[in-house]
């Protein structure tokens, strides 16, 4: 006999269809989150994750061993209203500014601190999952004290896949997966650059 779905099966699940915006019933089951997404509509929002340097074959660098808390509040303002009538694809664009935060945890401790400006575009055919696709770039202080990056102005180029799930009219959960570059553009030396994956999870609220 089969046994009963572990809760963590359950968590692991619910955080794949977050992430990755499919509907756990139809479009038009699903009530539309309202007109919170169109030309001059805003949202702030706050999130927090984890980031885990993708470490290098045959690399014994530090900046492959970095793991980071990052915490990151965010105000977004769409650009155009909904695009693509009907189409699976309808959706709008969003200019999103963002503080970066990172505490860095691994191998050593240390902080960064700056903002980054995102492109994003809203998917608006998925009822309460609106899934996004984003990408930008910023400029960062480091002080993470590494032997192969060195401290002081950084460049952070980061691209990303999320959602939001709407608990309400104009309150969503939203969690996202980004790839993040840290460079000085060679600046300064060492420039040996931390790629990153992060995972963020938290909320935002769509103002009228």
């Amino acid at each position: 006999m089969r046994g009963r779905p572990s809760r963590l099966h359950g968590w692991l699940l619910g955080a794949l269809v977050l992430l990755t915006g499919l509907p756990g019933r139809s479009a038009a089951q699903s009530p539309e989150p309202g007109p919170a997404f169109g030309r001059g509509m805003q949202h702030v929002g706050f999130s927090a994750g984890v980031g885990i340097a993708i470490p290098r074959i045959g690399s014994d660098r530090d900046v492959d061993d970095v793991r980071y808390v990052a915490t990151t509040p965010r105000w977004g303002i769409g650009l155009v209203d909904p695009l693509g009538g009907e189409a699976w694809y309808r959706g709008n664009f969003e200019l999103v500014v963002e503080g970066t935060f990172l505490t860095q945890f691994q191998p050593h401790s240390g902080t960064a601190a700056g903002g980054s400006a995102i492109l994003r575009y809203n998917l608006l055919g998925f009822g309460r999952f609106v899934p996004f696709l984003d990408g930008g770039a910023g400029i960062l202080h480091l002080d993470f004290d590494l032997r192969d990056q060195a401290d002081g102005i950084n460049f952070i180029t980061q691209a990303g896949i999320g959602s939001h799930f709407f608990i309400s009219e104009r309150v969503a959960l939203t969690g996202e997966w980004r790839y993040q570059h840290i460079s000085n553009a060679r600046i300064k030396t060492p420039n040996r650059s931390i790629n990153a994956l992060t995972f963020f999870f938290g909320a935002s609220i769509f103002l009228r």
